[in-house]
This record gives C-alpha cells, structure tokens and sequence, in this order.
C-alpha cells in the first residue's frame, strides 16, 4: 500500500505537502508547565530541582507555537498565488506576536522577572 501511494506521488508534489512553517516564542510557564516539569522529573528525563530554577537557568523552557503554516496547498483565491496566500498567513502571525508583547504573557514574564532580580538581592 505504501508503495503505490509513493509512486502515485511526485517529489514535487511530496515536497509541497511537507514545507511548512511554524514559529515558537518563548512563553510565561503556568500550572501546566509546572505539572508537566514535575512529571519530567519524576520519569528522570529532567534533573530535580524546583520549577523555579528549572525556568531560571533555562534547562526547561516553556514555549508558544503557532500552527503549521504551509507554503502550498491552501485555500486560494482567484488570481492567488501560493506566495500571496502563505505570506498573508505569516502576517497575521506577526501581528499577533506584535499585540501579545503588551498583553497578558509579557505581564507574567514582567512578574516573574522582577521575583527572580528580588529573589538574587535577598541573596546578596
């Protein structure tokens, strides 16, 4: 079965399917983040230490990711090329990392930032 639907594609069209764009930023760690670190070190798959330092010393990161944007085969409109359609894509993703730098998450790394410069001067 495999085998005919290979040789039923072409590369070209195999290579179409398969490019595709995402885009990750790092992102404020909430309550999933903390269970999901807790269940990584538990399976040892990350070392112990508190969540905290974890997110502090970026041994575990929590990141955003957008969907796959693919550079052929979407939705066209007449007279569309592929391009056009995959950078209107990749636009609308721009202007949604543009609107969350002064919302909800950049607070809460805000929050945690200035946590981590108070926690360093209660040490020295």
């Amino acid at each position: 079965e495999a085998v005919a639907e290979l040789s039923g594609n072409s590369i070209n069209e195999m290579a179409r399917e398969i490019f595709s764009v995402y885009v990750c930023m790092r992102w404020a760690p909430s309550s999933d983040f903390r269970k999901i670190a807790e269940e990584e070190m538990s399976t040892n798959q990350l070392f112990e230490q508190s969540v905290w330092e974890h997110y502090q010393d970026s041994t575990f990161v929590p990141l955003r990711c957008s969907r796959n944007v693919n550079v052929y085969g979407n939705q066209l409109e007449e007279g569309q090329t592929n391009y056009e359609a995959f950078a209107a894509e990749i636009e609308s993703l721009v202007k949604w990392f543009e609107t969350e730098e002064t919302g909800a998450v950049e607070k809460r790394l805000e929050h945690l930032e200035k946590a981590r410069l108070k926690k360093k001067q209660d040490v020295v």
